[in-house]
């Protein structure tokens, strides 16, 4: 984050600055030497788009430039242009000392306790990544659960979702490279900090109350060639019992005739339900399915239709579900729908008001690494 932030005060300097300006001092009359720029290789490639001819020469700089040696020359050489022209601008240094200081500052994130443990995220201060610890009784010294950063040496590596069973025993999360959708989501004994061997490509988690297994979201494996790069689609909810293969994981709910929408589930408080949250595109609004976990094979049912308005689960006690909602009150309010009834209706129970606001609640999994990333699915 610190990188990226410092990145964005230089680039914001360089814009305001001619070549002259940046360039060192030089006699009377002389003029700021070129930028020489890399050249940037065209392809032939044509293709035939509804009846029209589209050229894409530049195609292949799409391709990952982790795997793939020309984009990664090509970025290299931009960057080295880049870096030359930052190198030279005045006070760069005293702006990276000054960013710097401002970071150097110790933090802690709010505490999680599930049985009896409590995690929480810690950096030093000039961390890249915060560090996740847990300490196995309130009183005690923290000890290192999880590091990411000796990840990678750019620091891009993250961990993103975590999340302990409610017995405090097993730890979800979410390994994140580069900001991409696409995670690892791996499971680690809070005991002996050692991982299972469950290893899953997902996005999106929510423990089974029993811990023996957990609910996440992922999208179909992409095509040899396109990981990273696939147009995500046909997302699935799937239950993923520990100790077995992902291949073996069973499929809860999907819309095939909407590939476009994106779902994520959540456990009820008493973890009978599971609650899916539907969206299309990035915005918070909703469509809401529950499912009865007691009941063999239930059929997903619809219980907010359509997707017209943000719907946050705040918990539940029985058949009485608690939102926080924006619909009829743009600054959100809180209601309850019994789930008990053929068609629930919403209760408000605290209102919105001139001068109040409510937070929205997103059911999509937030990291809480101490980083920054960019939204999920």
């Amino acid at each position: 984050m610190r990188r990226r932030l410092l990145g964005v005060a230089l680039l914001s300097t360089a814009c305001a600055m001619s070549l002259s300006e940046a360039a060192p001092t030089q006699p009377a009359g002389a003029t700021a030497a070129a930028i020489a720029y890399p050249q940037t290789k065209r392809t032939d490639l044509v293709e035939t788009q509804f009846g029209v001819h589209v050229a894409d020469p530049y195609r292949w700089l799409e391709n990952d430039v982790r795997t793939d040696a020309d984009v990664r020359q090509w970025v290299d050489a931009q960057n080295g242009v880049t870096n030359a022209f930052l190198a030279k601008l005045p006070g760069r240094q005293a702006l990276k000392a000054r960013l710097t200081q401002l970071f150097d500052y110790e933090r802690f994130a709010a505490p999680e306790k599930k049985g009896g443990r409590y995690f929480y995220t810690h950096n030093s201060g000039l961390q890249n990544q915060g560090v996740l610890f847990v300490r196995d009784q309130v009183g005690g010294e923290g000890r290192v659960l999880i590091d990411p950063n000796p990840w990678s040496k750019d620091g891009a590596t993250a961990l993103a979702e975590w999340e302990p069973n409610e017995q405090g025993t097993r730890l979800l999360y979410a390994i994140q490279d580069g900001g991409t959708d696409w995670r690892t989501l791996k499971v680690r004994d809070v005991a002996t900090g050692k991982d299972l061997s469950d290893e899953i490509k997902f996005s999106g988690l929510s423990w089974a109350k029993d811990g023996r297994g957990f609910y996440y979201s992922r999208f179909p494996e992409p095509k040899s060639g396109g990981t990273y790069q696939s147009l995500n689609q046909h997302q699935q909810i799937y239950f993923h019992k520990l100790g077995t293969a992902q291949s073996t994981d069973r499929l809860l709910f999907a819309t095939p005739k909407k590939p476009e929408l994106n779902h994520v589930a959540q456990v009820s408080d008493d973890g009978r339900w599971l609650v899916i949250f539907s969206s299309s595109g990035t915005d918070s609004r909703y469509q809401v399915t529950l499912i009865d976990l007691k009941a063999a094979k239930a059929a997903p049912r619809v219980l907010v239709r359509g997707f017209a308005n943000n719907w946050g689960l705040i918990g539940n006690r029985g058949s009485t579900f608690y939102f926080v909602t924006d619909k009829g009150a743009p600054r959100q309010k809180i209601v309850t729908l019994d789930v008990a009834r053929a068609k629930p209706l919403a209760r408000t129970i605290v209102s919105e008001d001139a001068a109040s606001w409510w937070r929205p609640i997103s059911p999509t999994p937030r990291p809480r690494s101490g980083c920054c990333r960019p939204a999920a699915h």
